[in-house]
């Protein structure tokens, strides 16, 4: 009779009753019960890594929207490098949909089933893949006494139950077979004993926590806005002939026709702005690497600049704009001021585009999510617009710019912090044009 690993539960099970204690099984029946994960086991390290070359590579390139409708194939165009990566996430995800019904991945597939988003976790395709693997290895680990303990993020392929066929199972059993009646009888004792030494012998239980998984640094997630508000005294704004230069610059990434291209030119702009703060401490007057005319004592205005052309196209897009802002910030416009809001900016109007910018300024390095929880102060969101920026202008620029652009009596007097972000979207369509 041919054996299989039914036919291995059963016997070991009847014939443990009759002649052996349940102790003398509980390896071998463990190696059974997991025996198709533990196939995919030794894939973990390679899976780990894959995500995390990933996630690195892909870092503040995409939004939490932007994930779920950007496919793979269109990753692939773009980086190349990425394919083995992603290659085997798929092989092995593939693999196990198959043992347990599952659907499969493809290049088809949006990106968000890629990567681990830090605030959900558990429900994140890589988290179920990864505790699928780790569970059937500490399953079978379990069964050993004298087990240890090693942290997810320091295990390797030497350190896990590996298994590379279901004959494998088959044949260490056959070679312990006692009799060749039926049922065959079988040496449950010492097969529990080869299952130790073969499979258990040095391997650690896995503690896998989830800080340990390699989590997406999506676009909104970016902590940029508490760094350059951090580096106040070391920056200067940009000489007029410059600011031109790096808006000719901008003009050109954005020839693209396809939208998706030219978002992704931004993010990497504004990325490798990000790079270029946190390699040096702004001692060095070394240039920025988009452009040899801005320093990096410029790198917070040209940030400014590369964030402003990324939210002009997501608007002129109809997206939506400010992720990384405050919800206490994003009120709706009070409509009993648009006309008022309306006469005093006007359509490519200079001293618009000078107050469009630097309350821009203020709502995307001033208002951003942390910024103002750390505030701890439920009632800034109610202060005057106009006294808050005025105030966050004083404290960054150590003088208030907006007087040059505001009457005493302007609109945004009336407006609270609340409607920032709202009131900056209704001055740009009135500085563009565009509805």
């Amino acid at each position: 009779m041919q054996l299989s690993l039914h036919d291995i539960i059963f016997l070991c099970y009847k014939q443990s009753l009759q002649a052996y204690s349940k102790e003398d099984s509980r390896h071998i029946l463990a190696l059974v019960t997991y025996s198709d994960l533990l196939q995919l086991v030794h894939k973990l390290p390679a899976v780990l890594c894959s995500l995390r070359y990933i996630a690195d590579e892909l870092s503040y390139q995409y939004s939490r929207r932007t994930v779920g409708t950007t496919l793979i194939k269109n990753v692939l165009a773009e980086h190349s490098d990425l394919k083995p990566h992603f290659e085997k996430l798929m092989e092995v995800w593939n693999k196990l949909s198959a043992i347990e019904d599952g659907h499969l991945l493809s290049t088809d597939s949006p990106l968000q089933r890629f990567l681990i988003d830090r605030h959900t976790v558990t429900s994140s395709l890589p988290y179920r893949l990864v505790e699928r693997l780790v569970g059937a290895h500490n399953g079978m680990v379990e069964t050993n006494e004298s087990q240890t303990e090693k942290p997810l993020s320091k295990v390797t392929e030497q350190d896990l139950v590996i298994l590379k066929s279901e004959e494998e199972v088959l044949n260490l059993v056959s070679s312990y077979r006692e009799s060749d009646g039926e049922p065959a009888t079988y040496n449950w004792k010492d097969i529990n004993k080869q299952v130790l030494v073969k499979y258990l012998s040095n391997k650690p239980k896995i503690v896998c926590l989830k800080d340990q998984l390699p989590f997406y640094q999506f676009s909104e997630d970016s902590d940029v806005a508490l760094k350059l508000r951090s580096i106040n005294d070391s920056q200067e704004v940009l000489e007029e002939q410059a600011c031109s230069e790096i808006l000719e610059l901008l003009e050109n990434c954005n020839i693209s026709t396809r939208q998706e291209q030219r978002m992704q030119n931004l993010t990497f702009l504004l990325k490798e702005l990000e790079i270029d703060y946190i390699r040096d401490t702004f001692k060095r007057d070394s240039p920025i690497t988009i452009t040899s005319s801005a320093k990096l004592k410029h790198v917070r205005h040209v940030w400014l600049l590369v964030k402003y052309e990324q939210t002009h196209q997501l608007l002129k897009s109809n997206h939506k704009v400010f992720d990384d802002v405050s919800l206490d910030c994003k009120v709706a416009f009070p409509r009993n001021l648009e006309a008022e809001l309306h006469d005093e900016v006007h359509h490519k109007g200079s001293n618009t585009r000078r107050l469009m910018m630097l309350l821009f300024e203020y709502i995307v390095l001033g208002l951003n999510h942390e910024i103002v929880r750390e505030r701890q102060d439920v009632s800034y969101p109610s202060q005057s617009l106009k006294d808050g920026l005025k105030t966050y202008l004083m404290s960054i620029h150590k003088k208030d710019l907006s007087d040059q652009v505001m009457n005493p009596d302007s609109v945004l007097q009336k407006l609270q912090v609340r409607h920032a972000a709202k009131t900056w979207i209704n001055i740009w369509r009135k500085y563009t044009n565009f509805q």
